[in-house]
């Protein structure tokens, strides 16, 4: 670039920052015309407005520059962009709707500076082009990198505080229920009617809270990382007997029929056998609980040279699409189904596991017509065993 054409450049640099205040107005306006970034709806033209000024002087200087080599600069003042929108409520979607209003803005200025200062070299004006895209290109990645960071970090903070709660209020239930064992230890000899009511519903209520205790621990440990995958080899016959045991009586008890059975070819397979019996469990006791008639099914199968199937299959109340979309969040209940005991932790804690396996929860259900719960996992458990992409819930 000849001196003359770099001196243009500095010349077109200080008339776009002249244009500073209507460059500011018109991208103002344009956000909020645009509907998609309700949250600016929200914030005052100060708010709005604030560290943009010296963002723009920052552009102005940058593009004097012969080099992108000092486009680092931008950086500070693009980090500081994502961190006031992320305090001013913005999500992902409207900061990146906005920079690229700002884009435009930018860009529309610079090409009507030949309208006011005459002809501009096809040289000088590639250059100022190319340097402004990179800038804006700079600003756009360090701004939105700094809002996710943010979000990240809100994330973590969130996750701790949830992590002390169930702490928390596991501990005061367990002295809760130390005190209620005592209680029903004392009258477990009286023979007096209303003792024994009273007797009962109180075992029923401590076997309640012990098994919300267990999932309310369960799930912390889950969610800190702590609980470990202990592998061995083990016969899955074995561990469907064991099942059948415990669920059969369960199902029978309200005239459900049970059917169990295991494809003789799965023969061995090497995983954490507490964990899947904790799966098959929830599963299980979910059908049972949610099915008035009909039947239960368990089925263990290969699924192919490296996975095998656990599916389990109800004729109970069915689960609409819109409640699938949420049915493995924490706390969630359908609410046809509120009237039923339970906090909503069985299917969360069921999809954790399945996660730290390394295998995939599919769902199929219709409503008033029963659900089919499928579990994938690996025939021989590896840290990682399945992509990230496999190993989320998934509805088939």
């Amino acid at each position: 670039m000849t001196p003359e054409h770099r001196l243009l450049l500095r010349q077109l640099a200080d008339a776009l920052l002249q244009e500073k205040a209507q460059i500011l107005d018109e991208w103002v306006r344009a956000v909020h015309e645009e509907r998609r970034i309700q949250s600016s709806e929200q914030v005052s033209r100060t708010a709005l407005v604030d560290h943009l000024p010296k963002l723009l002087d920052t552009v102005g200087e940058l593009l004097r520059f012969e080099s992108g080599e000092k486009s680092e600069v931008i950086g500070e003042d693009a980090r500081k962009h994502g961190s006031y929108r992320w305090e001013q409520g913005y999500n992902l979607d409207e900061v990146v709707r906005e920079l690229m209003i700002f884009r435009s803005v930018m860009i529309r200025h610079v090409i009507s500076m030949e309208s006011k200062h005459g002809p501009v070299p096809q040289e000088v004006r590639l250059v100022m082009m190319e340097r402004l895209h990179r800038l804006l290109d700079e600003l756009g990645w360090r701004s939105t990198l700094q809002f996710v960071h943010e979000q990240q970090r809100s994330l973590v903070r969130a996750n701790e505080a949830r992590a002390r709660l169930i702490r928390n209020v596991s501990h005061e239930l367990r002295n809760v229920l130390n005190g209620l064992s005592l209680a029903s230890e004392l009258i477990e000899d009286v023979d007096a009617e209303p003792v024994r009511e009273m007797r009962d519903t109180l075992f029923r209520n401590v076997d309640h809270m012990r098994e919300l205790l267990d999932d309310l621990l369960d799930l912390s440990a889950l969610v800190n990382g702590q609980q470990l995958v202990r592998a061995t080899g083990f016969v899955p016959t074995t561990l469907l007997n064991e099942v059948e045991a415990i669920y059969r009586p369960m199902a029978e008890a309200k005239s459900l029929a049970f059917h169990a059975e295991c494809d003789p070819r799965l023969a061995s397979v090497i995983g954490d056998q507490r964990k899947i019996q904790q799966i098959i469990a929830n599963l299980l006791s979910n059908a049972i609980k949610y099915t008035d008639r009909g039947e239960i099914r368990v089925a263990f199968t290969p699924a192919d040279d490296t996975l095998w199937s656990i599916a389990v299959t109800d004729t109970g109340a069915g689960i609409s699409a819109e409640d699938q979309k949420e049915i493995f969040s924490e706390f969630y209940r359908v609410e046809a189904t509120s009237n039923v005991r339970g906090v909503g932790l069985g299917l969360a804690i069921t999809c954790r596991l399945v996660e730290l396996l390394g295998g995939e929860l599919r769902l199929t259900s219709e409503l008033n017509r029963g659900s089919r719960f499928e579990v994938l996992l690996p025939l021989k458990y590896e840290k990682r065993s399945l992509p990230p992409d496999k190993s989320a819930v998934g509805a088939s």
